[in-house]
């Protein structure tokens, strides 16, 4: 295998792809990273995400078309072509993509394959599949494709401690605001002492941007967390990370499909060196040394009484912040989880 040639195809968007490509280069590898669209300016973003919606996607085809020929001339030369979620392409075109391409091709799922359009269809073109919802399992295997479930990982160049004096948040939370999430806090703050007086600073994006007002109603039902909440339909790694670093306690609560898959957001918030309360599945365990690296609650009940002994003893929630940061910093970046992928990939004879 001539493992210094790989092309890492995907969403811009989040730059996981890119920075998908910078763990391969740091295992020694050359990577050519295609990320789309090529720039976020706003004519990218209207042709990517609003004209098709108004059925005008001539500027769409043609840089998609642009893309194709930038990958296949890739290709060329490249032992591996790694695609991250996929979804963006058009499945004709995606599937004759790959059809025209002879390195190994690996579909790798950053989200769960249910929530990928027309997700199996994609995973069955592919030579093999990474994914790591477990519960995207028994529909992976109904095809005849080799797939391994790794989990996710942080970017150290993204994630990392900042000089701070103080903080200004005792809790925060990041992430879509699904229903069991705004449950799940509204529930959290109700089991919080009604004396106390502690900061919340929660950022949430709705599902529906068509409709903000819509959302923005259904979200003042909760009257314990709304005021609390600041819609962010798209915050930057920079924000998220000055936000962790600010905050005392950084709640993480999972989407209901993660029943043994943790998503990026646990890895990320411990990569900044910041404390992570994160709701408990069968793989934050396997991750994380509950206790020494992370704490974990079942209950909003349990997250109430956690979030208050914690903040009354800071210096024990300092040592698992950093205890949690070391283990990301040694197993889940995407230096590791990409030098996991080629093992896999030569241990399987497809490289």
């Amino acid at each position: 295998m001539r493992r210094e040639s790989v092309v890492v195809l995907g969403p811009s968007l989040g730059k996981y792809t890119q920075s998908a490509a910078k763990g391969f280069e740091e295992n020694g590898i050359e990577a050519l990273c295609i990320a789309y669209p090529p720039d976020q300016g706003l004519l990218d973003r209207a042709a990517w995400f609003y004209l098709p919606k108004l059925r005008l996607t001539a500027v769409k085809r043609t840089r998609l078309a642009q893309i194709d020929r930038r990958v296949r001339e890739a290709c060329e030369k490249a032992s591996l072509l790694i695609i991250i979620k996929s979804d963006q392409f058009p499945l004709a075109q995606y599937m004759e993509l790959l059809d025209s391409i002879k390195c190994c091709k690996v579909l790798w799922l950053m989200d769960s394959i249910h929530r990928v359009e027309q997700g199996l269809e994609r995973a069955s073109m592919a030579d093999a599949v990474f994914f790591f919802e477990g519960t995207d399992r028994s529909a992976l295997s109904l095809l005849n494709v080799p797939h391994f479930q790794v989990a996710l990982a942080a970017d150290p160049d993204l994630y990392y401690p900042t000089e701070i004096e103080g903080y200004q948040w005792d809790v925060s939370f990041v992430g879509q605001l699904y229903d069991n999430r705004l449950d799940t806090l509204e529930s959290v703050l109700a089991e919080l002492p009604s004396d106390s007086n502690i900061k919340m600073h929660f950022v949430g994006s709705y599902r529906s941007f068509w409709h903000p007002r819509r959302a923005r109603r259904r979200v003042k039902r909760y009257s314990l967390t709304s005021p609390h909440l600041k819609h962010g339909s798209y915050w930057s790694h920079a924000q998220i990370n000055t936000l962790n670093n600010f905050s005392r306690i950084c709640l993480n609560i999972l989407h209901p499909q993660s029943k043994d898959s943790l998503n990026m957001r646990a890895f990320e918030t411990c990569c900044s060196g910041a404390f992570l309360l994160c709701q408990d599945n069968e793989a934050l365990g396997d991750s994380f040394v509950i206790g020494r690296e992370v704490e974990a609650f079942r209950t909003p009940q349990e997250a109430a009484a956690k979030i208050t002994y914690y903040l009354q003893h800071d210096g024990a929630a300092r040592k698992i912040a950093l205890a949690g940061r070391e283990r990301v910093l040694s197993e889940h970046t995407m230096k590791t989880r990409t030098q996991q992928m080629l093992a896999i990939l030569e241990n399987e004879g497809l490289l």
